[in-house]
């Protein structure tokens, strides 16, 4: 198992909507352009093309045009970890499985996870793994103490490292496949 950390980069923006067809452009952050981002095709079809199966599991806000509809797969919901229809990342263990289990040559899974977006950190922590405390348990920041505020984000940080060791754990476990995991935060 080898890690590499980069710790020398810089988001394109602040939202999902400039940043992920930004971060699968070829584009980039140095010449941004919207237009011209949201004109060309992204990296994912760049990568199909190649003869990549790529299946796009999203369990945010979807893939703002990155992403084909033959691309997307559903997350495999379940009542547990989907609470009033909102699904905390865990869910997304199941499509892991079942990429795994297909054993497919040549795949990118890429899951679209909802981690920490903010205000409702608190949404996006099992109750079960709230580590910090309670912390905000509302939707809006003008509610809460920074505080809270504060537990509450490192409570959803904290989740996204449980989710994102559990998938490690899998595809460590995956016989007979070379995995890699790439994680980078939108």
């Amino acid at each position: 198992q080898v890690v590499v950390n980069f710790t020398d980069v810089t988001s394109c923006g602040t939202s999902t909507d400039v940043s992920l067809p930004c971060m699968l452009s070829r584009v980039g952050r140095a010449n941004y352009d919207r237009k011209r981002i949201l004109s060309e095709e992204s990296i994912l079809s760049v990568i199909e093309r190649a003869g990549v199966t790529v299946r796009w599991v999203d369990n945010q806000s979807g893939s703002k045009g990155t992403a084909t509809d033959s691309m997307k797969e559903a997350v495999v919901k379940s009542e547990d970890l989907c609470p009033k229809g909102e699904c905390v990342d865990g869910v997304m263990l199941k499509n892991v499985e079942k990429a795994i289990a297909e054993k497919k040559n040549r795949e990118l899974l890429v899951l679209h996870m909802i981690g920490n977006h903010g205000p409702a950190y608190w949404r996006r922590t099992p109750k079960e793994f709230r580590l910090f405390g309670q912390g905000c348990l509302k939707d809006e920041f003008a509610s809460c103490s920074p505080e809270e505020i504060r537990v509450s984000y490192d409570n959803a940080v904290s989740y996204t490292d449980r989710v994102l060791s559990d998938i490690i754990d899998r595809l460590k476990a995956a016989e007979g496949i070379d995995t890699v995991l790439l994680y980078v935060s939108d």
